[in-house]
């Protein structure tokens, strides 16, 4: 009986569109930091979109000078990991986890979750590491696009459902897990690597970019970021709240949706609960009529997981998003910046430097120099030579090293050579 409206608005949705590419741009953009701040609020760094792929070990290579990085990173809200270099394998995760959560020496996270090697084969994330995120609350517009661009396909179906102007709600990240292993074995493994691949990373080693004839040049660097941990999430609940109904709620004794979902509008609810959960699995999936016959209204597998309808009244609707496989939400690393003929520098926490907070960082060779004692002395003979270094030291993208870690690492040897030089230190 009300098969047709409600496919329609759907189908409307998915097909439909408005605005100039420019403005769905844009929107998308502002939507996409929006998710990404709510997860960066939960102290970890965002990925997005949502990726399976991601594990501990993974290395990647950012080509992006450090100061750009911060400047995506605040504006947008997270960054790309689009560089994979090397996928490295950690061989201790039964001593870290102390052999619990089903892990030891012959299974490697998160494959044995994955891929169970027992019947039934689907995955099995009961014995993973759990982790628990907070709600977070959201506003949508169809007038202004989305202010919350959230990586799942609830928010727009619940919308349509609603009929609505403009919403606003809730998303509860549910089913999620952790796991990682500690930075020191990660640190070994890749010092290790770069030392076999001093070739392939000399081709990123430091280098000087003119900015301008008026000014100095600038050094920029390349960093190599090391994945120590991830956060997954298996399922997503979504609650919307209407602010408003638009176009004609009554229209032609069409009634909207979600007063055929009303569980207190009649004995019809629980089959139009099943209907809508066919018509959603039908408009993502292209499904056929005899494949909706086959389902009998259950949920099915939708375009990135299996969505459906769980509870709706004339002004609200809840919807859940339970995904084939947990999803990569967000991550936890370090940073090790390329220096000269390739060599690999000291750790830095990758959240640290991206939002520009001071690091202490350890050299891994100590070895000053006689531009060591150069520079101390010039330190010592005025007091306000200290902080004209630490603006040089910013100026070439090194302003989160400590000074002390500057005047005696031996990795550092080039830069204490430019700094004599730069203030003519004699």
């Amino acid at each position: 009986m009300y098969y047709k409206p409600i496919f329609s608005i759907l189908l409307i949705f998915f097909l439909g569109g408005c605005g100039t590419t420019v403005q769905r741009s844009q929107q998308f953009e502002r939507v996409a930091k929006d998710w990404s701040l709510s997860i960066r609020a939960s102290q970890i760094i965002p990925v997005y979109p949502l990726s399976e792929d991601i594990q501990p070990g993974d290395v990647f290579l950012t080509q992006v000078p450090i100061e750009k990085q911060i400047e995506e990173y605040k504006s947008k809200g997270f960054l790309l990991l689009d560089n994979l270099i090397v996928r490295l394998h950690p061989e201790h995760y039964d001593s870290f986890y102390s052999g619990g959560y089903g892990i030891d020496n012959t299974t490697m996270p998160p494959r044995h979750w994955q891929f169970p090697a027992t019947e039934p084969k689907i995955p099995d994330y009961h014995n993973a590491p759990r982790s628990a995120f907070p709600s977070y609350t959201f506003s949508v517009s169809r007038s202004e696009g989305f202010t919350m661009a959230i990586p799942v396909n609830a928010v727009p179906v619940g919308l349509n459902l609603l009929s609505s102007a403009q919403a606003h709600g809730s998303i509860t990240i549910a089913d999620s897990y952790t796991y990682g292993i500690d930075m020191n074995e990660l640190w070994l493994l890749v010092k290790r690597w770069g030392e076999e691949n001093r070739d392939f990373l000399k081709q990123f080693a430091p280098y000087e970019e003119n900015v301008s004839e008026n000014k100095k040049d600038k050094q920029k660097m390349h960093y190599l970021r090391v994945v120590t941990r991830v956060y997954l999430t298996g399922k997503v609940n979504v609650s919307l709240f209407s602010d408003e109904a638009f176009g004609g709620t009554a229209a032609a004794g069409i009634q909207r949706p979600v007063d055929l979902l009303n569980l207190g509008s009649g004995t019809d609810a629980s089959k139009n609960f099943d209907l809508v959960n066919q018509l959603i699995s039908k408009t993502q999936t292209g499904g056929s009529e005899e494949g909706d016959k086959t389902n009998q209204g259950l949920s099915v597998p939708a375009v990135g997981g299996t969505l459906k309808v769980t509870m709706a009244s004339s002004r609200s609707i809840s919807l859940v998003e339970t995904f084939p496989r947990p999803l990569v939400i967000g991550y936890i690393g370090f940073d090790l910046p390329v220096l000269e003929n390739g060599e690999l520098g000291s750790p830095i926490s990758t959240k640290s430097q991206l939002i520009g907070e001071s690091v202490i960082e350890r050299p891994t060779n100590y070895g000053p120099d006689e531009n060591t004692n150069k520079i101390r002395s010039w330190l010592k003979d005025d007091k306000n030579n200290r902080g004209k270094l630490r603006e040089f030291l910013k100026s070439v993208n090194y302003g989160n090293v400590l000074i002390a870690n500057i005047l005696n690492s031996i990795e550092y040897k080039e830069l204490r050579f430019k700094i004599v030089e730069h203030f003519k230190i004699k």
